[in-house]
């Protein structure tokens, strides 16, 4: 079994919303029970706190690939460690490309003055393409082009894919 670990799975913005309607009300809710101690306020403490870690953890996942006796899982990785894995299927996709494409994110709850505030990137979509390149699947979305050239070099080392440049052929 080999692995690659590419990016992170939320964007900054997303563990911004993560960390104010999440782990705040969290961390407010637990500095409430720590007014007055007893057993059973200790015992929802040691909850909230493993609560509060886990929320916290969650917006650390960072996506990868894994490879495993010829079969790819797309897996979510945490410090390192395969947190959870989801088989890719590459029945009748023999070959594999990335596109690149221009998109915005919205940036909401960030700015009262600039209510339609966005960011741009490119993003690198690794695609598995049929034959003919008339049938594709986005396996995964990455923004940057050295991570997205990453994962084609481990797919194309580790499995039976061929990097093509798309070129669907409808006859």
């Amino acid at each position: 079994m080999s692995h690659i670990i590419l990016e992170d799975r939320f964007t900054t913005h997303q563990k911004i919303v993560f960390f104010i309607f999440l782990e705040l009300p969290l961390i407010n809710f637990l500095a409430s029970f720590l007014k007055d101690f007893s057993a059973l306020n200790f015992l929802f403490i040691i909850l909230l706190g493993l609560l509060t870690l886990s929320v916290l953890g969650f917006s650390l996942i960072k996506l990868g690939f894994i490879e495993d006796h010829g079969k790819l899982y797309l897996g979510n990785f945490l410090f390192g460690k395969l947190i959870f894995k989801e088989k890719v299927k590459l029945k009748n996709k023999p070959k594999l490309c990335i596109l690149k494409f221009k998109k915005r994110q919205r940036l909401g709850f960030m700015s009262s003055a600039k209510p339609n505030m966005c960011e741009e990137f490119e993003c690198f979509d690794v695609n598995i393409l049929n034959e003919n390149h008339t049938k594709r699947n986005n396996i995964i979305s990455l923004k940057k082009e050295t991570n997205s050239q990453k994962a084609v070099n481990f797919l194309t080392s580790k499995l039976h894919l061929k990097h093509e440049i798309y070129h669907p052929n409808f006859e």
